[in-house]
């Protein structure tokens, strides 16, 4: 027998908390089986912290969006317990119509969410509630007919349900291991703030930043503190283009550069090349980044990237509204396996963070000219017996 009164367990939480992910998502409807809800999120809460458990009386606080605060629980969320009960299939708003049939009903939003974001659902029978069949559902919940789902009664079920619950939590940190895993053999900022660097000229053109900020990276990751001298591999450019920099610079011109007569180091005055390396197409990125190269590319500069909110968090998507400004030299530093992300290294230090920011994949493709990408791998130039000098630039 159950008890009316909701049994406490410390002090509740106020809102969502992203210091403490939400790994058990509860759904219910509080007429159908409310007290039930109380009391499971009491017992799983002595097993697997209070903190961990989401039911929406408790978390979400006055005022705050109900759609917003269930999309951020379920974003961390390992396992979305259904409770199912009696009434809770044919419950009915004041006019008489069945809630789930409602887009926005809490439930069906809930349940939704879940299985859009590929949560892990299982369905709770209460006080002998039968599983209801898809036919009965709406669509897009459908697919909640196919789980497998626990009868309570009590002890026993709880008991069942708290190693399943273990199970799932296992997988999901093995899982979230291996994405870190993944993120960091592709990250090759080691997680650290990277600017473009500090060299400026009258020109416009401030990509010669970028470039050797990639070189020095490429050189870090296999053991090389070196830095580069920007204003040399300037001063390479305006001596072998024959050309202003005022004037802009073709990449390919950059490329022989950085491939051939290289780039001076500030102290030692050692060159250093580039060893650059076309791609063939975008899907090649993540394996040029394990490698530890750099990815030179031109980025289709948009205006409304200089705006806000885009110009403080420097994160692109798609956008309906385009209007090209001109081309720059990006590098591409790292890619997240689990949301096709891209890291970017533009060339203007007050854009994003620090002049970082983050692609989709789709803004990437869109935005980064990949047909003219290059990975680098920098190593001190060798010395040759047949040059006496810097090369001038291929016709």
């Amino acid at each position: 027998m159950r008890a009316s009164a909701e049994p406490k367990d410390g002090p509740e939480r106020v809102g969502i908390s992203l210091e403490t992910p939400t790994r058990v998502f509860i759904s219910y409807r509080r007429e159908d089986t409310g007290d039930t809800a109380a009391h499971l999120r009491f017992s799983l809460g002595r097993s697997l912290g209070a903190d961990k458990i989401f039911r929406d009386m408790e978390t979400i606080q006055p005022g705050q969006n109900f759609e917003t605060a269930i999309n951020e629980a379920l974003r961390t969320t390992s396992v979305c317990l259904v409770l199912i009960g009696q009434s809770w299939l044919t419950v009915k708003d004041d006019k008489g119509r069945r809630r789930l049939d409602a887009p926005r009903d809490s439930v069906r939003v809930e349940v939704e969410a879940a299985l859009r974001q590929g949560v892990e659902v299982i369905p709770l029978l209460v006080d002998g509630a039968k599983m209801p069949p898809r036919k009965e559902l709406p669509e897009s919940i459908g697919e909640l007919a196919l789980r497998n789902a626990y009868e309570l009664p009590w002890t026993s079920a709880i008991t069942r349900l708290i190693t399943r619950i273990e199970q799932i939590e296992r997988a999901r940190e093995a899982r979230e291991a291996a994405e870190r895993a993944a993120r960091e053999r592709l990250d090759l900022t080691g997680g650290k703030q990277v600017e473009p660097g500090t060299w400026r000229s009258n020109s416009a053109v401030v990509s010669f930043n970028v470039i050797t900020r990639a070189m020095e990276i490429s050189l870090a990751r296999q053991g090389h503190k070196v830095v580069l001298a920007t204003k040399d591999l300037a001063e390479s450019y305006r001596t072998l283009g024959k050309r202003t920099l005022d004037q802009g610079f073709l990449f390919p011109e950059i490329r022989h550069i950085v491939d051939f007569v290289g780039v001076k180091a500030r102290k030692s005055g050692r060159r250093y090349i580039a060893r650059s390396y076309s791609l063939k197409s975008f899907a090649e990125v993540p394996a040029q980044l394990e490698m530890g190269r750099p990815i030179l590319v031109p980025i289709l500069v948009q205006d409304w990237w200089f705006k806000r909110p885009v110009l403080k968090t420097g994160f692109v998507d798609v956008h309906a509204k385009d209007q090209f400004l001109g081309s720059v030299i990006g590098a591409v530093l790292g890619w997240d396996p689990a949301t096709e992300r891209v890291q970017l290294l533009s060339p203007w230090s007050t854009w994003g963070r620090g002049g970082m920011g983050v692609l989709t994949q789709e803004a990437a493709v869109k935005y980064l000219n990949s047909a003219e990408a290059c990975s680098i791998e920098a190593v001190l130039m060798p010395k040759s017996p047949f040059s006496s000098g810097r090369s001038a630039l291929p016709p």
